[in-house]
Order: structure tokens, then sequence, then C-alpha cells
């Protein structure tokens, strides 16, 4: 979850209240909705799960390709 919202890594070092605040907010923003019972449809686990997918493909570039590269890709594309 904290990948598909978009949270850094240190976000469970915060405060739990903080954490849910936080959480209930980005959900918010992401479905309309910071209620978990969404997740019983299927749609909405799709959607959560594509999130995680192109987000944690986004990181894994970075790691490995410079933002000058980056610029170029976009650029050339």
């Amino acid at each position: 979850m904290e990948t598909a919202l978009g949270l850094p890594s240190s976000f469970g070092q915060l405060n739990i209240d903080r954490q849910l605040e936080v959480f209930k907010d980005r959900l918010s923003g992401l479905t309309g909705s910071d209620d978990l019972t969404q997740f019983k449809d299927e749609a909405a686990v799709g959607r959560l799960t594509d999130q995680f997918l192109a987000r944690s493909q986004i990181a894994q570039l970075e790691s490995i390709i410079s933002p000058a590269q980056t610029a170029l890709i976009l650029l050339g594309g």
C-alpha cells in the first residue's frame, strides 16, 4: 500500500495516528474514498494494483537511469 499510495519508506516511522491520517488522505485522493471496503470490488483492486505496478516500475527505472537519460527518452519518444 505504501508504494501504491506513493508514500516514502520512512512512512512507518511516523506516529500511528499520523500514519492513519496520511493513509486515509492519500487513499481518498487516489480512489475518491478512504473506506477500505471499496476493495471488495475487483475493479477497485485492479486500479490499486495498476497504481502499485506503475510506481514500482518508475522507482526501478529511477535507480538505473539518470535524470539526463530520462529526459532524452521523453524527448525522443
